[in-house]
């Protein structure tokens, strides 16, 4: 079993589909949809892997949730958030008290895409501490804060942002490894080469190290709370400034998660096992969508 546990699902690209889902192996994977893209859930098995639908909530409604839709999970990106009145929307017990509340009674997961550095609207330690407010809602931190660097306004670069890399990998896993209903997605982990990494392992030499510090219970324990994830369709788009740095765009998918899979192995050893990984997201899920 492959769970690629974060794609992004729009009506114009499900057609292109079925041969990356070929190249890349998966079995199952989350669609990420929009409001006007919910409609796309009867047909996500059509592209010969299981869809597992997440709806994106657009947070500048009064109201994002959208009744009578059977979905499995929530995204949230704060940062893609058009601010209410003044101010964006935080991950703060303030501002998304109610959706925390609504997420853990109907068991669903929040997906948050996360940022790694302050100020900013979603960061990993701000999404600790939701779950510590929270301990009933189930939070994913997509990113792990570490592929994205933004700040909410400006951005680091690769040279700056590599010496940070192994506080960071200690902080945040320390952070999913301590807080019950924290875990942990890596999708485009050490692919964006060759934006904002001096070189292509940057961010996998520095997981690997901070890894291999702890001891044997904490890695097993660790390796429970990951999903791997391609961020997919973006990533296997040729003409994006992001994939020029790889030979063959057409390949990126699975390049890409197979990457992500070989870097976990490598890490974790005989621990890390995909099918393992694919059961332990799919029991965050309501009953519906577990397999």
């Amino acid at each position: 079993m492959r769970l690629d546990a974060h794609t992004h699902t729009y009506r114009d690209t499900l057609e292109k589909w079925p041969a990356n889902l070929a190249i890349t192996g998966v079995t199952h994977y989350v669609a990420i949809l929009r409001e006007a893209d919910l409609v796309l859930i009867p047909r996500l098995d059509e592209a010969g892997a299981h869809g597992i639908p997440f709806h994106w909530l657009d947070l500048s409604k009064d109201d994002p949730f959208v009744d009578g839709v059977e979905v499995a999970g929530y995204k949230l990106h704060l940062r893609q958030t058009a601010p209410r009145g003044n101010r964006p929307v935080y991950a703060t017990k303030e501002d998304l008290g109610p959706i925390c509340e609504r997420a853990a009674r109907e068991h669903r997961p929040l997906l948050f895409h996360t940022d790694g550095d302050d100020p900013n609207p979603s960061s990993v330690p701000m999404l600790a501490q939701l779950c510590r407010d929270f301990p009933e809602t189930t939070i994913i931190a997509a990113h792990m804060g570490v592929y994205t660097q933004e700040r909410f306004l400006t951005q680091y670069q690769a040279d700056v942002f590599a010496p940070m890399l192994e506080h960071l990998w200690r902080m945040y896993l320390r952070l999913v490894l301590n807080t019950p209903n924290l875990y942990g997605d890596l999708t485009k982990f050490g692919m964006d080469y060759p934006w904002r990494a001096p070189h292509h392992l940057a961010r996998f030499e520095a997981f690997r190290k901070v890894v291999a510090e702890l001891p044997a219970p904490e890695r097993a324990a660790l390796v429970d709370k990951l999903f791997l994830g391609t961020d997919f369709p973006h990533f296997c788009k040729p003409d994006e400034e992001e994939s020029a740095c790889l030979p063959d765009p057409t390949v990126v998918p699975a390049s890409h998660y197979g990457f992500q899979a070989e870097c976990m192995a490598y890490a974790f050893g005989e621990v890390f096992d995909e099918d393992r990984m694919a059961q332990n997201f799919f029991r965050l899920l309501p009953e519906r969508f577990q397999c």
